[in-house]
């Protein structure tokens, strides 16, 4: 817009100058009116031209901002465009329980061998409640259909790297002695 402004600034200017050296500024004719009519739709080309270009920059850049300032409040955002509708949001509200306060998830209740267990409550007593032929296919299961990995540190620590839901599977896992 401030080039269209300055474009028809420009050339309105350079009418004006021409018509001074001719002395003819007082007196208009039709020719003149189109001419300055033909630097109006100059600028308003210039104005749809670069609007369309410039609106994908002008958004994105204003998601991230977004973005950034929802960073500053210690809110991990993945994707851009996730700031349009977050960057409004109040309330949020989650199935996943502790997966937004501390990324890690947990298997609260199982239902193996049509009996549903509360798995928070037993530990490891919840294998000697299963059959073992089902603890067996269970923990074969488990271990090789998670995309995560059970790896020990330089520590000596066991630790669970993958996403949150499989981290809770293998922990659920290791619990019955996998």
């Amino acid at each position: 817009l401030f080039f269209a402004v300055v474009t028809f600034a420009v050339l309105v200017q350079g009418m004006f100058k021409r018509k001074l050296s001719l002395n003819t500024h007082w007196s208009w004719s039709g020719d003149e009116a189109l001419e300055l009519l033909e630097y109006f739709a100059i600028a308003v080309t210039i104005v749809v031209v670069a609007v369309p270009e410039g609106l994908p920059l002008a958004v994105t850049l204003s998601l991230a901002f977004a973005m950034k300032k929802m960073m500053n409040d210690k809110a991990l955002v993945r994707h851009l465009a996730a700031c349009e509708t977050m960057g409004s949001a109040t309330t949020i509200c989650s199935d996943k329980t502790g997966t937004l306060t501390t990324n890690h998830m947990t298997v609260v209740k199982s239902c193996i061998c049509m009996s549903v267990q509360d798995v928070a409550s037993k530990g490891l007593s919840l294998q000697s409640e299963i059959p073992e032929t089902a603890v067996k296919l269970l923990l074969q299961s488990i271990f090789n259909n998670t995309g995560g990995e059970v790896v020990v540190n330089k520590q000596g620590k066991t630790e669970i790297l993958g996403t949150p839901t499989e981290t809770a599977i293998l922990e659920l896992g290791l619990s019955l002695g996998g």
